[in-house]
């Protein structure tokens, strides 16, 4: 891997999560501020219902074809590359197109009103559109990523798909003007449709790039499981994907259960609440979420070459590089959480989520500390054995979310959406720690040394 495409993806990576993230909490706070809470719970409650549809619709794909089109591009076969993108294209858009119709259909909004209200089934099928483009800007821009350019995936997978809508809605906001949640909707739809069609233009019309893994010697053949690498159908595509898909669709449900256990179980106002206090909380997961995207292929090049004590420094300098940077927004967070809840969400009804914000801010915090386990499994190749400790975590956190918002309402989704993440990054920590060999939290004692460390491995790399 030379260090010119890696100081550029780290760059492009870095950038593309943070304007993503950034955006997301942005349109949680424009719709706070142009919206009424009860229809502020509604676009909350729609967009955790988009996220979940088009993770569900990508069949794991979107990871699969970088690794696919890459080797392809490496061997110098860029047509083919062009030809399985196009078959991972069709995969995708079939399966939100089907998900679309799913939400669409009369029986959907007849189940959604008996059991949440009438708001959300009057804007499902917007929501259904809202599937298909987001669906379609993920994919494409992952595309990007395999043909080797990490720049125009950031745009157009990460930044593009959300950045375009927040920023019409900060003129609408700054302007004065009165908007409705249909509005809001359409805007974004919009957004994701414009972002889609430049991405596919740019595909089809630029050629490939440097992808970072110069020339392979596989001679058309992929060891891990003897399929030629040309000949990839749309059953070995889906083969290939389904473990990521599965631990994709399982992180994307527990990380999306609390809010809809609060819609169903607490009222409307909580949702309001939730939506907006588990936005804030999420800004703290923001530098995991930077370091993952960009440790990710340095992880699985340390273990490929057998190199532990290389992989433990990694994963304890994320650790501790992340966990002091979580740590203090969770401070801040502790002391102004009023003043926070106020400055973003404008309205005082939202002060009232303050506690709903540490809870869930601690949450997250334990999170960031415990490090990057998961991806470490991932990059391993036992994604198979990652899907089923996810799969018994997400039993046990749903469990914990359903029993605590019957007991305490909000708060007690808060408490178990908590307890459920502590469940899964222990589990996720422990297995690496018997597989490897390798201790992935923050480790408190060498924290000074872990930071330092893990900044001279990114160096090495940058120069």
């Amino acid at each position: 891997m030379n260090a010119h495409w890696f100081n550029t993806a780290f760059t492009a990576t870095a950038v593309g999560q943070l304007i993503s993230l950034l955006a997301t909490f942005t349109l949680y706070v424009m719709g706070a501020r142009l919206l009424r809470p009860a229809d502020f719970a509604t676009l909350a409650l729609v967009l955790s219902l988009v996220a979940v549809c088009v993770m569900v619709a990508q069949v794991g794909l979107h990871r699969t074809i970088v690794r696919e089109a890459a080797l392809l591009v490496a061997l110098g076969g860029p047509t083919s590359a062009r030809s399985l993108l196009t078959r991972a294209l069709c995969i995708v858009t079939g399966s939100a197109l089907a998900l679309a119709i799913l939400l669409a259909i009369p029986t959907t909004g007849h189940i959604v009103a008996a059991h949440i209200g009438e708001r959300l089934m009057a804007v499902l099928p917007l929501a259904s559109v809202l599937v298909i483009m987001r669906s379609a800007d993920l994919i494409l821009g992952e595309a990007h990523r395999g043909m080797g350019d990490v720049k125009r995936a950031a745009l157009h997978a990460e930044a593009l798909p959300r950045g375009l809508g927040v920023a019409v809605l900060i003129a609408v906001y700054a302007i004065g003007w009165s908007i409705s949640l249909t509005t809001i909707l359409l805007v974004l739809c919009a957004a994701s449709g414009v972002n889609a069609t430049i991405s596919a233009i740019r595909l089809l019309t630029t050629g490939v790039r440097d992808n970072g893994l110069g020339v392979i010697p596989l001679k058309g053949k992929i060891p891990t499981d003897g399929v030629p690498l040309k000949t990839r159908g749309w059953r070995d595509l889906v083969s290939l994907s389904v473990p990521a898909w599965g631990i994709s669709i399982l992180i994307y449900l527990v990380g999306q259960f609390d809010i809809w256990a609060v819609a169903v179980l607490a009222s409307q106002n909580n949702v309001a609440l939730y939506g907006a206090s588990s936005r804030l909380a999420a800004l703290v997961v923001l530098p995991l979420t930077v370091a993952s995207a960009v440790v990710a292929p340095v992880v699985a090049a340390a273990y490929g070459r057998g190199s532990l004590d290389e992989l433990q420094r990694l994963l304890s300098g994320a650790a501790a590089v992340t966990s002091v940077v979580a740590m203090t927004m969770w401070t801040v967070y502790f002391l102004f959480a009023d003043q926070l809840l106020l400055l973003f969400f404008g309205d005082p009804f939202y002060v009232d989520a303050k506690w709903l914000l540490i809870i869930l801010a601690t949450g997250r915090v334990i999170g960031v500390a415990t490090g990057l386990s998961g991806l470490t499994l991932m990059m391993a190749g036992e994604q198979l054995r990652y899907l089923r400790l996810t799969a018994v975590s997400v039993a046990v956190g749903i469990a914990l979310v359903c029993g605590g918002t019957s007991m305490w309402g909000a708060r007690g989704a808060a408490l178990g959406t908590a307890s459920g993440i502590l469940v899964q990054n222990i589990r996720e920590a422990s297995a690496v720690r018997r597989y490897f060999g390798v201790f992935a939290p923050v480790r408190l004692r060498h924290l000074r040394e872990d930071i330092v460390g893990f900044m001279m491995e990114l160096r090495k790399r940058t120069i």
